[in-house]
């Protein structure tokens, strides 16, 4: 997987190689806001599957800064 700290807003491209059966779908993202010192971090995940494993995985990104990385 390749995490994706670009400015364009996107968190993660799948691969379109000719042939990949690569997904990312099911974007979900939630901001903190009444979480005292934590306030206003930003919490990423998104079904991520067809790279030869036999189940969707959900990574979990994190960002301190406003989406920036």
């Amino acid at each position: 997987m390749q995490a994706a700290t670009t400015f364009s807003g996107t968190l993660y491209r799948p691969s379109t190689a000719s042939g990949s059966t690569e997904d990312a779908s099911y974007p979900r993202v939630i901001r903190l806001q009444h979480s005292g010192t934590v306030n206003g971090t930003k919490l990423s995940t998104f079904s991520h599957s067809g790279t030869g494993v036999t189940k969707a995985n959900f990574p979990i990104y994190r960002s301190t800064n406003n989406g920036a990385t």
